[in-house]
């Protein structure tokens, strides 16, 4: 900061939100070293010092507010972390709740799982082949499927429908199933004890699963900078 202060205006540059992103755009794209260091400088030249203590602290990924999203969210619209939630579009929350005084199509994520399966199926019209409902009494995708496949969902209300079930698919080679409360709500985290992902290499010790990474996310909080998963 100390540096900044000596080599930096005062004055803001002006620059909208657009204008940074776009210059942020053309450092990425920019193919060497000598091009990035090209573009920052126009990039300095155009901001003051705590604007650019801003946009440095983006580019290095270390933009630590000392709030969480969520406040941010609440402050900004009461529906905005569910919109966010369900979407995971920024844009489309900022354009689409930036009244505050109006609220969004209300979120149904907070009720139980069974009434958001009856919603759907008075929201939602199949087509079959295009568009189909894959709930356990619905038909569907269900009664769709190839001869000789197990059902794609069931209701089950013991261990031994659910051992049943998990060996069907199993034997036809499916990755596992997903074990579901039908009075959880929708949790954006996966760490939820009410959906229960169940796989054969999960209990089989002898199973083998070749995969390949092809990305990550970085973490937050205290797994802050490293990537969490």
């Amino acid at each position: 900061m100390q540096v900044l202060y000596r080599r930096q205006k005062t004055t803001s540059g002006g620059l909208k939100i657009k204008d940074v992103n776009s210059y942020l755009d053309r450092l990425a794209a920019a193919e060497d070293s000598k091009e990035k260091i090209a573009k920052l400088a126009e990039l300095i030249n155009k901001t003051n010092v705590q604007e650019m203590r801003w946009i440095i602290m983006i580019i290095l990924k270390e933009l630590k507010l000392g709030i969480s999203e969520k406040t941010v969210f609440s402050v900004f619209h009461p529906d905005a972390e569910d919109l966010f939630n369900v979407t995971c579009d920024l844009k489309l929350v900022c354009e689409r709740l930036c009244d505050r005084t109006q609220r969004g199509d209300s979120s149904v994520i907070h009720q139980p799982l069974r009434e958001r399966q009856q919603l759907l199926q008075k929201s939602v019209h199949p087509i079959k082949g295009r568009l189909e409902l894959l709930l356990p009494e619905s038909g569907g995708l269900n009664e769709n499927r190839p001869p000789g496949e197990p059902q794609w969902s069931i209701l089950a209300s013991s261990a031994e429908e659910v051992q049943k079930f998990f060996q069907e698919t199993v034997d036809n080679r499916d990755e596992g199933v997903i074990l579901k409360d039908l009075d959880s709500k929708w949790e954006r985290s996966d760490h939820s004890t009410k959906w229960v992902k169940l796989k054969p290499d999960y209990i089989q010790s002898e199973s083998d699963l070749d995969v390949l990474i092809i990305g990550g996310y970085y973490g937050s909080g205290g797994r802050g900078g490293e990537v969490s998963s």
